[in-house]
């Protein structure tokens, strides 16, 4: 299991072969909303986010989804900022202009209404929620060998 979790406007060109070697790898289905397009296959979850939050995570190695309803995501995004709070990374993106990383208290509406994407990332444990539209992808995702992440740059 590799991962990969990168941050950045621009990829750097020294991780652009990894970042290929990952979409070539995770050819499964793909899913997209306003914040992200996400490919899910058997091998592995790819999401790659939209400006202006550009990023993308990478998980080689089994990746199996849930699906879940919205009162079920609500309850995973506030189990997931518990878990952040006790010493985890936290990305919730609920539109195109609002997200939070690890943000002490969020308040108000974003606690109130599932987001279009979730990634938590809590000692072994990897996290992710995703809005197809009609309903949530959740993935509970082992911790695989940090290859190459995370980068900030």
């Amino acid at each position: 299991m590799l991962e990969l979790a990168l941050f950045s406007p621009e990829v750097p060109p020294r991780l652009a072969l990894a970042l290929e070697l990952a979409r070539e790898a995770i050819a499964g289905q793909v899913y997209e909303n306003p914040v992200a397009r996400l490919r899910h296959a058997p091998a592995g979850v790819l999401c790659e986010f939209k400006a202006p939050l550009s990023g993308v995570y990478a998980r080689l190695g089994p990746a199996v989804a849930e699906v879940v309803g919205e009162r079920e995501a609500r309850r995973v995004v506030w189990e997931a900022l518990a878990r952040a709070e006790e010493g985890g990374e936290i990305l919730v993106v609920y539109d195109e202009r609002r997200y939070y990383t690890n943000v002490p208290e969020p308040e108000g509406e974003p606690l109130l209404r599932p987001p279009y994407s979730l990634l938590l990332r809590a000692g072994r444990e990897r996290w992710g929620l995703f809005f197809t539209g009609r309903e949530f992808l959740y993935f509970r995702l082992a911790a695989g060998l940090p290859v190459l992440g995370p980068v900030r740059e």
